[in-house]
């Protein structure tokens, strides 16, 4: 029996530690005589508390079933067995490896000259090699825009070691090579084409086996931006504002993680592509003519590769966080570097800063402990809180403005644990408060972003009474013997709107800029597209609205 050309001889050997499992991976291209051509991927599969045994038994028994499958498909009425025998060795010794060798204990064991044998051809298994367990394009690819995966993730490898080539082709069968980075710009050359990614998957030491995608699309032109809904806004932007009135925004600009298209089926794709929404996002935000702005929901890859440069180019500075530091969608803030200057600029996770059991956040063990789904819920969150610290100069007096950004934690069911993530919010903002406010400084807040609440829910009441008493029914699951308050007269600066998220699923009002009563005033709000207006869409994101939220713009006056 002899192996076609241009057989693999790798095999692949992981443990996945999260399911507890081993698997081992190779392609078997072999001819067996009176029966063809035996092609198939095989994957065997066994716990990694089993033996090398278990999972040698595993793969003769999968690959005898293909035999039988082979003879019944072709008819053959052959009675000839064919013998599958395999068995893995140390090739440095040239000694077997124990057949009751755990593999899990195999995998630790680091060796580097395992192989095995079958059908006369022979593998050499790498141990945890990197493997590219899931990669995508974007399903729209506009020339000039630069592409790179929309989901990519390489196990027991990473990004940066990896190797990227792509090609174009016209019809998917011819294909031409024109890139070689992470990254790559369809030129105005490559309209009508498809694209394809083949990605290596590479670590320090180790090289895994190539997985290649094709886009489900040609490179199409963008063409010219349509007239938007929210240029009518900008009617009452034209300028920006002076002395000790500055303008402000708060926009979920949705990332591109949560663009599902079932859920946003009313919206054709090319509308819902990140290169489109971003163009409509700078479009808004630039015609607001704010002094400050905080984003919610902001691609990691977006805000570097588009925001960031293009806003500093208006005289912006700006500071990115990701949300929890690890997901690549986050916090923006961009302040006018004319009209203020930065003091500080740091993002608190609320989670780990429970977990680092500081005295000021002591009032809230009695009720997350209380409740072992609760902890277990607000413990696993990656909500943020960004904070910037700015400051301006008003009748010759140092002016600190204290700017909190955050996107508290979406699930309906979990109203407990957003007042939780408020309470923190509000605590960490008076410490921070009475630390500028020592030597006689004027301090404002300003708490803004989504808050995936609803003015009747039990955070805006928390944030525009400053309290909640120990008997209102969010705590009715938990033991609770303090009454949550907070140090500040918050009042939502743009009141409460009908709607600041509009989709098919929910429409109505979760975002806000809360501001300290007395101590700042609202010059102006922003009309907001009228109900009716609105009403002509499905939904949003669409053709001229690029978020499924409305941006909160608002001009303030600090007293």
């Amino acid at each position: 029996m002899e192996a076609l050309p241009g057989r693999p001889g790798t095999a692949y050997l992981r443990e996945f530690e999260l399911k507890n499992q081993c698997e081992l991976l190779f392609n078997l291209n072999v001819e067996l005589p009176k029966i063809g051509v035996l092609q198939e991927e095989v994957r065997a599969v066994r716990r990694s508390t089993d033996t090398v045994e278990s999972l040698l038994q595993h793969i003769v028994n999968k690959i005898e079933h293909s035999i039988k499958k082979l003879k019944k498909q072709d008819q053959i009425k052959s009675d000839d067995e064919v013998q599958v025998n395999i068995s893995l060795k140390n090739a440095l010794i040239q000694k077997p490896i124990k057949s009751k060798m755990i593999l899990k204990n195999l995998i630790n064991s680091k060796m580097t000259n395992v192989e095995f044998e079958i059908f006369d051809q022979r593998y050499m298994v790498v141990i945890n090699a990197p493997l590219v367990k899931e990669i995508k394009l974007p399903q729209v690819l506009y020339a000039n825009y630069e592409v790179q995966p929309s989901r990519l993730y390489i196990l027991f490898g990473d990004k940066n070691s990896s190797k990227f080539i792509w090609f174009k082709s016209k019809d998917k069968a011819t294909w031409t090579k024109v890139g070689n980075t992470s990254r790559y710009k369809p030129s105005d050359e490559d309209v009508d084409h498809y694209i394809k990614l083949v990605c290596v998957p590479c670590c320090s030491v180790l090289t895994g086996p190539a997985t290649e995608v094709v886009s489900d699309c040609k490179v199409v032109e963008m063409g010219d931006l349509p007239m938007c809904p929210f240029e009518k806004r900008h009617e009452f932007t034209t300028t920006q504002l002076t002395d000790n009135c500055f303008r402000f925004v708060s926009y979920n600009i949705l990332s591109n993680r949560y663009v599902d298209n079932e859920q946003f089926s009313y919206c054709p794709p090319r509308f819902l592509a990140i290169d489109y929404r971003k163009q409509l996002i700078a479009k808004e935000l630039s015609g607001y003519n704010s002094d400050i702005f905080c984003l919610q929901e902001v691609d990691n890859f977006a805000y570097n590769s588009y925001y960031k440069d293009l806003f500093k180019n208006k005289n912006y500075q700006s500071f990115y966080h990701k949300k929890g530091n690890k997901i690549p969608e986050g916090l923006a803030c961009f302040f006018n570097k004319t009209r203020f200057k930065k003091v500080d600029e740091h993002q608190i996770i609320f989670s780990q800063e429970y977990s680092y059991k500081k005295n000021h956040y002591k009032y809230l063990r009695t009720i997350i402990e209380s409740n072992t789904l609760l902890k277990d819920c607000f413990m696993k969150q990656m909500t943020s809180l960004q904070i910037t610290v700015l400051n301006t100069k008003i009748s010759n007096k140092n002016v600190f403005v204290i700017v909190a950004n955050t996107h508290l934690y979406y699930h309906p069911d979990a109203e407990l644990v957003r007042v939780l993530q408020t309470s923190m919010a509000t605590t960490y903002l008076s410490l921070l408060h009475k630390g500028y406010s020592k030597d006689g400084n004027t301090v404002r807040v300003i708490l803004c972003g989504d808050f995936n609440s609803v003015p009747t829910s039990t955070v805006y009441e928390f944030l525009t009474k400053g309290k909640l008493s120990r008997d209102n029914q969010v705590f009715e699951k938990t033991v609770n013997n303090i009454n949550l308050k907070h140090d500040f007269q918050f009042e939502s600066a743009c009141g409460s709107p009908t709607y600041t998220n509009f989709t098919n699923d929910f429409r109505g009002c979760l975002d806000y800029i809360f501001i300290e009563k007395n101590k700042m005033r609202v010059c102006n709000v922003v009309p907001f597209p009228k109900d009716d207006e609105l009403a002509v869409y499905e939904g949003l994101p669409n053709e001229v609205y690029p978020s499924d939220h409305l941006a909160l713009v608002v001009d303030l006056k600090i007293n």
